[in-house]
């Protein structure tokens, strides 16, 4: 029986079809790639949100399930756009992996959205990497402040927490 594993998906700027990328690696396996997974290069949306006729290209986030998919029968994939996140999905995957769509994306989406995002990525269980992970890097300040303690060394950084910054440095 194959585990069934979620990957979350949403970018449109990290192209893998076109033929400058033919000398890196061979593309093939995206042949039978159902359209919905394909990215408009004029609109930036899934073509399940496009006119029918318009043509895209897939991207980096939906190539990587495509790919295990294709070559791993013990592995059932879970290709997830964001606006099929929910708990009961994310729960339903014995893992989920951030691929494409995190709470980054969810920023840009409103306070709603940040927050029943940040909700569902704290009390999963199985995302991958963990939402502590996630914290923590998209904190620049706070991993360089904890790897600077660790002796990595680094270029000279201020940091300009926010409340604390002004237009005059």
């Amino acid at each position: 029986m194959p585990i069934k594993v979620g990957f979350l998906v949403g970018k449109d700027t990290d192209l893998v079809e076109d033929p400058k990328y033919e000398a890196v690696g061979d593309t093939s396996f995206l042949k039978d790639l159902p359209d919905i997974y394909r990215v408009d290069p004029d609109s930036h949306e899934y073509l399940k949100n496009c006119d029918q006729g318009i043509s895209g290209q897939a991207h980096a986030d939906v190539a990587i399930p495509w790919y295990i998919h294709k070559h791993y029968d013990d592995i059932e994939v879970d290709i997830i756009f964001p606006e099929d996140i929910t708990l009961k999905r994310l729960k339903g995957n014995l893992v989920n992996f951030v691929v494409g769509y995190d709470v980054i994306n969810a920023v840009f989406e409103g306070k709603e959205r940040l927050e029943e995002m940040t909700r569902m990525f704290k009390t999963c269980g199985n995302i991958m990497p963990s939402w502590e992970v996630q914290e923590f890097i998209y904190m620049k300040s706070t991993y360089m402040t904890r790897l600077k303690e660790l002796g990595v060394p680094m270029a000279p950084t201020i940091f300009a927490h926010k409340g604390r910054r002004t237009p005059e440095g």
